[in-house]
């Protein structure tokens, strides 16, 4: 990586911009890939923090349990991480990874297949 940093705004863009039919081919793939337990929890994470922020809080209620760790961002991106590269591994061995969606890196746009692919049916 290039060490770039793109904002959420850019990061939805590029996002809005891939290929409808691999973004909807890679959302199906996870709607699949999570179970109803993670589809549940996140979710639930998405609607306290919103769009494109929830990954930063996916672990609170963990870290909240152990008192010296609250407060401590490293500790709760941790987690955030763990998750990320599960799902960003998860795609490229599905065949979305970013030469096949052709994109530059698969952090800029992870999130968005996440939220899209967990929306509850209208």
């Amino acid at each position: 990586m290039s060490g770039t940093y793109r904002t959420p705004y850019e990061c939805e863009q590029i996002f809005l911009s891939l290929d409808s039919g691999k973004r909807s081919a890679a959302v199906e793939h996870l709607q699949s890939w999570f179970s109803e337990e993670d589809r549940q929890r996140i979710r639930k994470v998405i609607a306290a923090h919103g769009r494109y922020g929830w990954i930063y809080h996916l672990y609170d209620d963990e870290v909240a349990k152990e008192p010296s760790h609250q407060g401590k961002a490293v500790i709760a991106a941790s987690g955030h991480l763990r998750f990320a590269t599960l799902v960003r591994n998860e795609l490229r061995v599905a065949g979305y990874g970013e030469r096949d969606l052709g994109i530059r890196n698969l952090d800029e746009i992870y999130t968005f297949l996440v939220e899209e692919a967990l929306k509850e049916p209208a």
